[in-house]
């Protein structure tokens, strides 16, 4: 199973974009300067590491571009669709692959994604977290909970209030750093009633 990265190309950009893209020509030299890099690109830059080392690489599985053996997909189940709104229901799904130790690998082949600035509303935060109360809940995986770490980027966004935390690298290295210090602890599965 693979899973694909994504160029992004922020919205203002697009008015450049169509002048030198059209159907009869296509100028990927253009695209390549205005667009950027995605997240999970950067942070394997960040900590000089294969996708495969990360531990929590279910956190990165992201289903705008990925793809699964029909036969693999339909044995574990597809996408849960007790999430509800905005949120989760792909990492949960990295989640589960890996459960069921089906390996996934981040690879080069890439689609462009034209990007609007993320609109984070009270809502979306609000199902979000309704969504990470029920993944935690399914599994009682202490890991879950710690995507938390991420969470005050989407409850600043929310709130609109200025993001002075560490950046997303540096979460994630502190997020890989609790989940080895989980499983090295054999801490993984909750008792909860």
């Amino acid at each position: 199973m693979v899973l694909g990265k994504r160029k992004h190309l922020h919205h203002s950009d697009w008015p450049k974009a169509k002048k030198v893209c059209t159907a009869q020509n296509l100028d990927l030299n253009i695209l390549e300067k205005l667009s950027f890099a995605e997240e999970r690109a950067s942070m394997l830059n960040f900590l000089n590491k294969e996708f495969y080392e990360f531990r929590g690489r279910w956190y990165f599985f992201w289903s705008c571009n990925f793809c699964i053996e029909n036969k693999t997909y339909k044995e574990i189940g597809g996408f849960d669709e007790n999430f509800l709104g905005w949120g989760l229901e792909d990492v949960e799904l990295g989640y589960r692959l890996l459960d069921k130790k089906v390996e996934f690998e981040l690879i080069d082949n890439f689609v462009w994604h034209f990007i609007k600035p993320i609109s984070v509303t009270r809502e979306k935060y609000a199902q979000w977290l309704t969504n990470l109360q029920y993944f935690y809940k399914k599994y009682c995986d202490v890991r879950i909970l710690e995507l938390m770490s991420f969470e005050d980027i989407f409850f600043n966004t929310a709130i609109e209030a200025p993001n002075t935390s560490a950046s997303i690298q540096q979460r994630y290295l502190n997020f890989e750093r609790k989940l080895e210090f989980i499983e090295d602890s054999g801490l993984i599965k909750a008792d909860i009633d």
